[in-house]
C-alpha cells in the first residue's frame, strides 16, 4: 500500500512493489542511450545520469519482435525469482507486479529484463495489465502490443504506457490480472456480512416453512494456518434443506485451529454430497481466482432457480487460496520453500505443506461422512482415530451439538487469548515436566497450544489427559466411557463424538515445449514418463499414511461423499480454457468423467472441450525442472486414493481463447428472463476478468446439467444432441473408437469384464434414482406444507 504522506511531484518518478503480491527486485532509469546502475526498489532517487549501457546492443539475442513507438521515460526492471535471496531460490520468474508514482502526461517504456521464456504466450496476443488509482481503477490490458527478445537465458519484455490521470494518481502494472491475499480477505469479509445469517434454528424447528431470499447457508472458518501464519479459509455454502442439529466434526487435531472457541464447525446435512473447489496452489496463476469468483457468485444467487437447485443438491466446500504465502510474497509457482505444492498430494506433510495436508484431510473426511452408501462401509473413526486424540469409540453417535452437564473447573487454570498468530496459552498451576506441541519448559509454566485444545478421556485405569493436570474436581460422571472430550475457551468440558457412516497431447507439443523452454503451464511441465510415485533418494517414512488408506476405495465413486473435485489454474503455453482429467479404464465411468467438461463447453463460449486431456501420459509425466510426477497433483492423487470420479484440473490461458463456441439457447429461457442469451460466435477474445468468471459459472451449471431433467434452463435440449442420453452415447462411442485405435493392451480396456461394466451401470442408476427421489420428496413436502398454509 502507498503511504499517505508520500509527496509526489511532477519531476520525480518512482517505482515500487512493497505491497501484497508485489514483485520487483530492482529497477534502473535509462537515459537516451545509456543506463545507470540498478536502483533498489526502496530508493527515492530514480533520476540518474552516470550511465554506460547501450540499450540496443544486447548480446546473445536469438529473436526480437517489432519496435515500440517513441517514449519519454524508460526503465529497466528485474523481477524476483521465487524464493529470491534464500537457499531455495528457483527459476520461476514470470510474475511481475509493481507501481509507478509520478510521470504525469509522460509515455513510459518498461523493459522487464529477466522473465521466463514466454515467447509463445506473447505471440498468442498476451498483454500485461494496468490500473490507475484514482482514475482508471478497473484492471485492463495495456493498449499497445509489447515487443520482446531473448537474451541468453532471459526473456526481455518491453511495453509502453502513457500516464494520463491526475498528478497524484498511482499506476500499477502486472503480468496478469492480480488478486492478492489481502484482496481475498477483504472480499470474504464482505461475504461474511452479506450471507452469514443465523437461520439454522428456524429451519431446524420449522423446516417446511421457507423464508424468501434466505435459503443460503454460508459458513466461513479457518481450515489451518500457513507456514507464514496466513489463514487458509474454508467456505461452506449450501441451502438449509436437509440441515441437522449435528455439526461437522473436529476430526483432525491439526485442522480448524479456531474451533471451538472462536468458530463452530458448520452443520451437517442429510443426503448431500460435496463439491470441492480450490484455487491458487500456484500463486501467479491469477485467472484461477476469477474463475473461482464467477463460480462463487453464481451459487450465491438468490433469484436464479439453477443456483437454488445447486445449493439444494450439494454442499460446496471452497478454498480460495491454497498457497497464501506464495501469493503474498509475489511468487509465480512455488511456496516460500521453493516447493510446487501441486505435487505433494500423495503424502503431504502438515509441517511443510499444511494447506495440501488440510485439503486432502478434508476430502478424506467428506468422502466418508457424506457418503450416500446405503450400508456402513467405513467410519471416520477408522481413519482418524489417531488424530482424534485417543479416540476409543467404535460405536458412535451422530449429534455432537450439546454440552455435557459438567461442573466448571475451579482455580485450576487461567486462560488468555493472544492475537499474535492466533495462539491460545494456558497457564497452569500443575503440569508435567514434558513439553506440549512446542518446546515449552517446566520453568515457563506455559503450554503453547497453537489453537489445539487439550483432551481428557476415560480409560481402564481411570482418567488420562494429553497433559498432566489435576482433574479431580472435573465432574464427568455422565460422560460416555468411550467419549472424546475437549475443554473450550470458557473452560467448559465438551463432548465430541463421531458417527458411524451408513453408509493425447498433440504429438508436436513435446517438441514445441522443448523449443519454448520456460513456457510453463501449471500442470504441463513434463519431460519424461513415470509409471510410479515421485522418485526420492532413499525410502522415506510416510508423513500422512492415514490419508492414503486403501480402505477409502471400498466406497464406490458413485457413493463417495465427494461428487466433484475441481482445482483451478492458469496456463502459459495453450490458448483457451480446458480441463486436465484422469484416464479411467471403465467405459461407463470414463464417459461420466468426460461428460462434465463437455457440458461446460455447452454453457460457456470460452471453454475448449477439444483441448481437454484425459490421457494416461498426462497422469504420470514428470516435471522437467522439478523431476516430480503429476501423480502427486491433486486431480491424480485424489482419484488414486479415494476413487473420485470427477477429479479435474481446470486450466485457463493468461492471454486469449482458442475459438469461440456457438452456445445453444437455453430451454424455457422466455420464463422470467433469468438466462443470458446465447453468445454469437466470433473471433477468440483476449481474456478479461469477465471471461474467466463466465467459465466459473459454466462449471457450476455443468454440475446440474449432468443430472437428467434437473436444470430447468438446460442448453442440452437445443444442442445437436437434444438429450443427455444421446450426448452420453456419443461420448461413449468416441471413447471406444479411441481405445480401439490405440489398442486395448495400452488402455487396459480388455481387463474390464462385462460384469464390471454392468456393476458400474447399476451404481450409476442407483445414484441417479437416489438423487431424484431425495430431491422430489423434499420438494413435494415443502409444496404440500405451503399449500396447506
Amino acid at each position: 500500500m502507498i503511504p499517505n504522506d508520500v509527496n509526489i511531484s511532477s519531476s520525480s518518478v518512482q517505482l515500487f512493489a512493497n505491497f501484497d503480491s508485489g514483485n520487483m527486485l530492482r529497477y534502473e532509469r535509462v537515459t537516451s542511450s545509456i543506463s545507470a546502475p540498478p536502483i533498489p526498489i526502496n530508493s527515492t532517487e530514480t533520476d540518474t545520469t552516470n550511465t554506460n549501457h547501450n540499450q540496443g546492443a544486447d548480446t546473445g539475442v536469438s529473436s526480437i519482435s517489432h519496435p515500440l513507438p517513441k517514449h519519454d521515460i524508460e526503465f529497466n526492471v528485474w523481477t524476483k525469482r521465487d524464493c529470491e535471496g534464500t537457499a531455495k531460490v528457483n527459476g520461476n520468474r514470470s510474475w511481475f507486479y509493481f507501481g509507478i508514482k509520478g510521470g504525469h502526461g509522460k509515455c513510459v517504456r518498461f523493459n522487464i529484463m529477466n522473465l521466463n521464456r514466454q515467447a509463445r504466450l506473447f505471440e498468442m496476443g498476451m498483454l500485461p495489465v494496468f490500473r490507475t488509482v484514482p482514475g482508471h481503477e478497473k484492471w485492463s490490458r495495456i493498449y499497445t502490443r509489447p515487443c520482446w527478445e531473448l537474451n541468453n537465458e532471459d526473456f526481455k519484455l518491453s511495453f509502453i504506457h502513457r500516464i494520463t490521470d491526475s498528478k497524484t494518481s498511482i499506476t500499477y502494472f502486472a503480468f496478469c490480472f492480480p488478486h492478492s491475499y489481502e484482496d481475498m480477505q477483504i472480499l470474504l469479509n464482505t461475504y461474511d456480512t452479506l450471507y452469514n445469517s443465523q437461520l439454522a434454528n428456524h429451519y431446524l424447528e420449522r423446516p417446511s416453512i421457507q423464508i424468501n431470499g434466505s435459503d443460503i447457508y454460508y459458513h466461513r472458518e479457518t481450515l489451518c494456518y500457513s507456514c507464514d501464519q496466513n489463514k487458509l479459509d474454508l467456505i461452506t455454502i449450501t441451502s438449509y434443506k436437509g440441515i441437522t442439529k449435528g455439526r461437522e466434526h473436529h476430526f483432525d487435531r491439526n485442522l480448524f485451529p479456531d474451533s471451538p472457541h472462536l468458530t463452530k464447525r458448520p452443520h451437517q446435512f442429510r443426503n448431500k454430497r460435496v463439491f470441492f473447489l480450490s484455487s491458487r496452489v500456484h500463486p501467479g496463476e491469477t485467472p484461477a481466482t476469477f474463475v473461482f469468483l464467477g463460480f462463487l457468485d453464481f451459487i450465491l444467487k438468490t433469484d436464479d432457480p439453477r443456483a437454488r437447485l445447486l445449493r439444494d443438491l450439494f454442499i460446496f466446500k471452497l478454498v480460495p487460496i491454497l498457497n497464501p504465502d506464495g501469493v503474498q510474497r509475489g511468487h509465480y509457482r512455488t511456496d516460500q520453500f521453493g516447493v510446487n505444492l501441486n505435487r505433494m498430494y500423495l503424502d503431504p506433510d502438515f509441517e511443510k505443506h499444511p494447506s495440501i495436508y488440510a485439503a486432502k484431510s478434508l476430502i478424506a473426511y467428506h468422502h466418508i461422512n457424506n457418503s450416500i452408501s446405503p450400508k456402513p462401509i467405513l467410519s471416520i473413526n477408522d481413519i482418524f482415530k489417531d488424530f482424534m486424540v485417543h479416540e476409543k469409540s467404535t460405536s458412535l453417535i451422530q449429534n455432537n451439538d450439546h454440552l455435557l452437564n459438567t461442573s466448571q473447573i475451579q482455580d485450576k487454570s487461567t486462560i488468555r487469548q493472544t492475537h499474535f498468530h492466533q495462539e491460545t496459552r494456558f497457564e497452569t498451576k500443575t503440569m508435567s515436566d514434558h513439553n506440549i506441541y512446542n518446546n515449552s519448559t517446566l520453568e515457563e509454566r506455559t503450554i503453547n497450544a497453537e489453537n489445539r485444545p487439550f483432551f481428557i478421556e476415560r480409560t481402564e485405569n481411570g482418567l488420562t489427559s494429553n497433559m498432566t493436570t489435576e482433574i479431580d474436581d472435573i465432574d464427568i460422571q455422565r460422560a460416555s466411557p468411550y467419549a472424546f472430550h475437549y475443554v473450550n475457551e470458557n473452560l467448559e468440558l465438551h463432548h465430541d463424538l463421531f458417527p458411524v457412516v451408513n453408509d493425447d497431447d498433440d504429438e508436436n507439443e513435446g517438441n514445441l515445449r522443448n523449443q519454448m523452454k520456460g513456457n510453463e503451464g501449471s500442470d504441463d511441465e513434463d519431460d519424461m514418463f513415470s509409471s510410479g510415485q515421485n522418485n526420492e533418494n532413499g525410502v522415506q517414512e510416510p508423513k500422512s499414511p492415514h490419508l492414503s488408506n486403501p480402505d477409502f476405495l471400498k466406497i464406490s465413486p458413485y457413493e463417495s461423499g465427494i461428487a466433484y473435485y475441481l482445482d483451478l489454474h492458469g496456463h502459459a503455453s495453450k490458448k483457451g480454457c480446458f480441463i486436465y482429467g484422469n484416464h479411467l479404464p471403465d467405459d461407463e465411468q470414463h464417459t461420466d468423467n468426460i461428460l462434465f467438461p463437455k457440458l461446460i463447453s455447452l454453457n460457456s463460449p470460452h471453454f475448449e472441450y477439444d483441448n481437454c486431456n484425459f490421457t494416461i501420459k498426462n497422469m504420470y509425466m514428470k516435471d522437467r525442472r522439478e523431476g516430480l510426477s503429476k501423480e502427486g497433483s491433486g486431480r491424480v492423487a485424489l482419484n488414486k486414493h479415494f476413487g473420485i470420479l470427477h477429479s479435474y484440473t481446470l486450466e485457463c490461458s493468461y492471454a486469449v481463447g482458442k475459438s469461440c463456441n456457438a452456445i445453444p439457447p437455453a430451454e424455457n429461457e422466455s420464463h422470467g428472463g433469468r438466462v443470458s442469451p446465447p453468445t454469437p460466435c466470433s473471433l477468440p477474445p483476449k481474456f478479461t476478468i469477465e471471461h474467466y468468471r463466465d467459465v466459473g459459472k459454466a462449471c457450476a451449471l455443468a454440475a446440474i446439467d449432468i443430472l437428467p431433467g434437473r436444470n430447468p434452463f438446460t442448453r442440452v435440449a437445443h444442442s445437436t444432441f437434444k438429450t443427455l442420453h444421446t450426448l452420453r452415447d456419443y461420448l461413449k462411442h468416441q471413447i471406444r473408437q479411441q481405445r480401439n485405435k490405440m489398442g486395448n493392451s495400452r488402455t487396459g480396456a480388455s481387463q474390464i469384464s462385462s460384469v464390471t461394466n454392468n456393476r458400474v451401470k447399476q451404481q450409476q442408476q442407483q445414484y441417479l434414482t437416489r438423487v431424484t427421489h431425495t430431491y422430489r420428496t423434499t420438494n413435494n413436502l415443502a409444496t404440500t406444507t405451503q399449500q396447506q398454509q
